[in-house]
């Protein structure tokens, strides 16, 4: 077997996982870093520390580490082999990447800039094109509606000049 660049390797994975994620746990990893390791060698068994060791690399040298810090410390008791809080999930840390976060700035930077200013309802109601039916609208009342059959009840979303739910026809 060939000699394989650990760190180009976690590059690929983690390139890959942030294709498909913005953030990611070493599970995500670890299977995206076993899929790199069957195309890499061809099928060929090189050992399974190898994806564990671009999972590390990958974990330890290229993302950011955005798990919440546990609020209270932790109770000796009430802790795992690990050292860890049995009231944190197991395998709960979070990653992300430097390049995810760049995106997301640049996705909130494209939403607070203005590119075309609103139009104003002086503007809007010049280029709306004619229509055959008024306009429902707040000073409408059932006087000023145009005489179409019969009117709806109160409550219905019927709209002027089409017709009123069958609920609300009358019969002759």
């Amino acid at each position: 077997m060939a000699h394989l660049d650990i760190d180009k390797a976690a590059r690929e994975v983690l390139d890959t996982v942030s294709d498909h994620r913005s953030v990611w746990g070493r599970r995500q990893v670890l299977a995206e870093a076993r899929r790199w390791v069957l195309q890499a060698t061809t099928g060929a068994a090189p050992g399974r520390d190898l994806a564990d060791r671009i999972t590390d690399r990958v974990l330890s040298g290229h993302t950011i580490d955005i798990t919440p810090p546990d609020l209270n410390p932790a109770f000796k008791p009430l802790t795992r082999d690990d050292g860890s809080s049995i009231y944190r999930r197991r395998e709960s840390e979070l990653y992300t990447s430097a390049a995810v976060l760049a995106a997301e700035d640049r996705i909130v930077a494209a939403a607070r800039t203005r590119v075309i200013p609103a139009a104003s309802g002086d503007v809007y109601s010049r280029s709306r094109p004619p229509t055959r039916r008024p306009i429902r609208t707040a000073a409408w009342t059932q006087d000023s509606a145009p005489s179409r059959g019969p009117s709806p009840p109160p409550s219905s979303s019927w709209l002027p000049g089409s017709d009123p739910p069958a609920r609300a026809r009358r019969r002759p």
